[in-house]
Parts: C-alpha cells; sequence; structure tokens
C-alpha cells in the first residue's frame, strides 16, 4: 500500500538517517561520516525492493506496476523521497 501511494503521488514522510563524527571518516566530511537510519527503514527498504525487481507496486486501481516495466521518463517523474540528516549525540 505504501508504494502504490508514493506512486500516486501521496505524501511520504522524511526518512531520517542519523550522521556520527568520526576520526577516521576525514572529519567534517558528511559522506564519509558512518550513519544510521533513525526512522523510515520499512519505506527505504519497500522503493529499494521495488528498485530491485523484488516486488511489485499496487495502486489503488488495483493495477501492478514493476520497475523494470517503467521506462527514463517515467523513472524521471517519480516523486522524491526526502532524506533528513540529524545529528544526535552517541549517548
Amino acid at each position: 500500500m505504501y508504494l502504490g501511494h508514493f506512486l500516486e503521488g501521496g505524501a511520504v514522510p522524511t526518512i531520517y538517517v542519523q550522521r556520527y563524527e568520526s576520526s577516521e571518516t576525514g572529519g567534517p566530511d558528511w559522506l564519509r561520516r558512518p550513519m544510521e537510519m533513525v526512522d523510515g527503514k520499512q519505506r527505504f527498504l519497500a522503493i529499494k525492493r521495488w528498485m530491485s525487481g523484488e516486488i511489485p507496486v499496487e495502486t489503488t486501481d488495483g493495477t501492478l506496476y514493476w520497475f523494470k516495466d517503467t521506462n527514463e521518463n517515467a523513472r524521471r517523474s517519480l516523486p522524491f523521497v526526502h532524506i533528513g540528516f540529524i545529528d544526535l549525540g552517541r549517548a
């Protein structure tokens, strides 16, 4: 249901990722910081499974859509998933 809602343009909550400062990762370079998903793991995995061809998307009218059957134009018009980075202390 989530993926159908997503493809039909429904509101999608932000996925939150925790970034940790680490001396082994080059300090402030946030792309190299260790990361941990704080909220949105199920949503993220559902999208990943659809895009890797493991599962189809079912829309409200019962139609099934497989990612492999979408063309480049359809892929460019997919809704955005917002990822929010947060910085919480390890404690």
